[in-house]
């Protein structure tokens, strides 16, 4: 650590060992079992927005597929000092990585690197620090294997002070012994059975009884002790309880898992997210899956996103994917699926892509105000994305609000000018706002719409079109025909050189009175095409 010399504080440094002790559980808990083998302070990260410990550089991590292969001899690899003996040697366990997570709390309480397998007492050269986080290091570092803590999850519960060492015996037991009246006054909880701990903490809320209903909960051989003791947690609010939660997501027992995905919905930590996907994907069980998807949205519901997590969690219960169809070119803009975009809109809701793709599918359903609500935001995020702006103005065009359309993408206009895509956008809206006037016989109104095309892009290849329109609005039957014959020889496969071709049919001289008398039914259809 940068700021490590002369060590790191003892509550940081047993904050960041219990989350990598879950980690450890978790991979020598696999089938078959990951040993990690290099842990060490410089493979620890310390993430700044919520200050978890992550464990990175997974490259020399192996797997043991057999108890016989625990006893092959190999090559050493790991870091010398952070090592135990048996992997120096070649034939590293789980019990190993402890060795090394004991080593690396030395380092990072004391700055100084852990002497190779003759690690002297930490508080030798820090006497600050307490006799249990002494002997929890001293424990982890032991010589032989037997005499270390017997897994992660024992080391991580003598770090939490649910077992204490005795100093005597080095035996791991349940706290140490102290008088009746004593340990009352330190902790009520201590000595009572798991019924007696469950059903005080109903409406309780003293922090100290945490500890034990953990303890109940990823220890206690009762399945019905461990559901009470999950939903308990969830009541209580605290979030030491979100790890040893998230390890109870894959418990055998049913109800175990069910009140531990409730709970951690009602938490609302964003380190659930993912495991609570993990398992949401991977049960058949409805009853979980059902606990899951409520998880889900409670968890949404504590950073006021609930409505829109049921809205995802529905389209990825019904497995929606049609919506594919209307996705642009620019993957910068979405999501692979909605599991990433649900996660990420728990962790960064205000990102273009998370935006984008929630108004794509709200516009997908046919919840036009909801699809104008993330666009817009989309769109204060980057005004540079031609796909937002398109987005906003289909969706103003299908509620039947043009002029918001058009208000769109003439604001947009203002910043990329030179956009071919916006230009059309512009004109094409404008032109049928112009004729919804003709019908309305509102000339006035038609007249101003033919104006803002021509004054706003005097130079484009299809204002010729809207420059003759205009002059017949005016009854300069001349001029109208020229500004025809100009758009059809300029631009013969322009949007409306057909249009144009008949109206210079229509205004020929020959065909002058027709043309007079049929004017004003010719304004009055609707020529869209």
């Amino acid at each position: 650590s940068e700021r490590g010399q002369g060590g790191l504080s003892e509550e940081e440094v047993v904050e960041w060992s219990i989350q990598i002790c879950d980690v450890l559980e978790y991979l020598h808990s696999r089938s078959p079992q990951i040993i990690y083998r290099d842990m060490k302070p410089s493979n620890i990260m310390i993430r700044d927005s919520d200050n978890k410990a992550i464990l990175i550089d997974f490259g020399i991590a192996r797997t043991l597929h057999t108890t016989e292969d625990i006893s092959i001899t190999k090559t050493a690899i790991g870091t010398v000092g952070y090592m135990s003996p048996e992997q120096y040697r070649g034939k590293p366990e789980a019990r190993s990585d402890i060795y090394s997570l004991g080593a690396t709390m030395y380092h990072l309480l004391t700055g100084a690197p852990p002497i190779p397998f003759s690690i002297p007492p930490l508080n030798k050269y820090r006497h600050d620090i307490s006799d249990r986080v002494n002997a929890v290091v001293m424990t982890s570092v032991k010589i032989k294997t037997e005499e270390r803590f017997k897994s992660a999850l024992e080391m991580k519960q003598a770090l939490m002070g649910l077992i204490k060492i005795d100093k005597s015996s080095q035996y791991l037991t349940r706290k140490i012994k102290v008088s009746s009246s004593q340990r009352q006054q330190e902790d009520p909880y201590t000595g009572m059975d798991a019924k007696k701990i469950i059903s005080m903490s109903k409406g309780s809320k003293d922090k100290k009884i945490v500890p034990h209903l953990i303890n109940i909960l990823v220890s206690d051989p009762h399945d019905e002790n461990r559901r009470n003791a999950a939903s308990a947690l969830g009541d209580l609010g605290d979030n030491h309880a979100i790890e040893p939660l998230i390890m109870s997501l894959s418990q055998e027992d049913e109800y175990v898992r069910v009140n531990s995905a409730w709970a951690l919905g009602k938490l609302g930590d964003l380190r659930a997210i993912e495991p609570l996907f993990q398992l949401y994907e991977s049960t058949l069980a409805k009853t979980v899956k059902n606990s899951l998807q409520k998880s889900l949205i409670d968890l949404a519901g504590k950073r006021n996103a609930g409505e829109t997590a049921r809205f995802l969690v529905g389209l990825i219960e019904e497995n929606i994917d049609g919506y594919r169809e209307l996705l642009p070119e620019n993957k910068d803009l979405y999501f692979p699926s909605l599991k990433e975009l649900f996660i990420e809109f728990l962790k960064e809701p205000d990102r273009l892509k998370v935006r984008f793709h929630l108004g794509l599918l709200y516009l997908y359903t046919g919840a036009f105000n909801d699809a104008i609500i993330h666009f817009e935001k989309a769109y204060k995020l980057d005004k540079n994305q031609i796909d937002v702006i398109t987005f906003i103005g289909r969706v103003y065009e299908d509620k039947g609000e043009l002029n918001n359309a058009i208000k769109t993408y003439e604001d947009a206009l203002k910043s990329s000018p030179s956009s071919s895509v916006l230009q059309d956008l512009f004109i094409s809206s404008s032109y049928k706002m112009a004729r919804e006037y003709a019908q309305k016989e509102m000339l006035s109104e038609e007249i101003d719409y033919y104006n803002k095309i021509i004054t706003i892009l005097p130079d484009h290849q299809e204002t010729p079109f809207m420059q003759g329109n205009l002059a017949l609005k005016q009854k300069n039957v001349k001029k109208s025909i020229q500004y025809f014959t100009e758009y059809i020889e300029k631009n013969p496969q322009g949007n409306y050189a057909i249009e144009a071709s008949q109206l210079l049919e229509t205004l020929q001289p020959n065909n002058l009175l027709k043309f007079l008398s049929r004017i004003k039914g010719l304004w009055g259809r609707d020529a869209s095409r």
